[in-house]
């Protein structure tokens, strides 16, 4: 393995910096997502929520087990658990 000279440690040490600051000044894209069909799904599952003398009791207990599982601690499940 060849030894450095103090020249080329220096440029090492100055590209390591500079890498270094580039590094730093890196910042993450503030997430974005979609949630119109999620909500619209929501929205769709609550009108059968709200119209349960349509459907059988357990399936209607099904449904809203699942969402308050799937939505803890959301309004979605205020919601839920008003009803």
């Amino acid at each position: 393995m060849k030894t450095l000279t103090e020249e080329d440690q220096a440029v090492v040490d100055r590209v390591k910096e500079l890498l270094q600051a580039a590094f730093d000044e890196l910042t993450l894209k503030a997430a974005s997502a979609d949630k119109t069909a999620l909500k619209k799904l929501i929205d769709k599952s609550l009108q059968y929520v709200d119209n349960a003398d349509k459907y059988t009791e357990e399936a209607i207990r099904s449904l809203r087990r699942y969402m308050i599982w799937q939505f803890p601690y959301t309004r979605t499940q205020r919601r839920l658990r008003q009803r």
